[in-house]
């Protein structure tokens, strides 16, 4: 396998997974907009709430080992990753 092969890789994975927290974040808030404030914490709110904490932590990992391994985003051609973006 050579390097352009895992380039690639990481590209498409990490969009994938990009547009995938950001959907879980529409469901989160679409579910807390159909919600009033009292009735927030039912299990589907819970559900998509835990989801977008899941990708906030892989995509955190994700960010934190390319700082340590000292590679910038636009080396591999990704997106810049801001997890806190999930949170917002």
């Amino acid at each position: 396998m050579d390097n352009n092969t895992l380039i690639y890789f990481l590209q498409d994975f990490v969009v994938l997974l990009l547009e995938q927290a950001m959907e879980s974040k529409q469901r989160r808030e679409a579910c807390l907009a159909a919600n009033p404030t009292r009735e927030r914490n039912t299990d589907a709110c819970s559900y998509e709430r835990g989801h977008v904490m899941a990708y906030y932590e892989v995509l955190s990992l994700f960010v934190h080992q390319m700082i340590a391994f000292d590679i910038p985003a636009d080396q591999l051609g990704i997106p810049t990753i801001d997890p806190d973006e999930l949170l917002r």
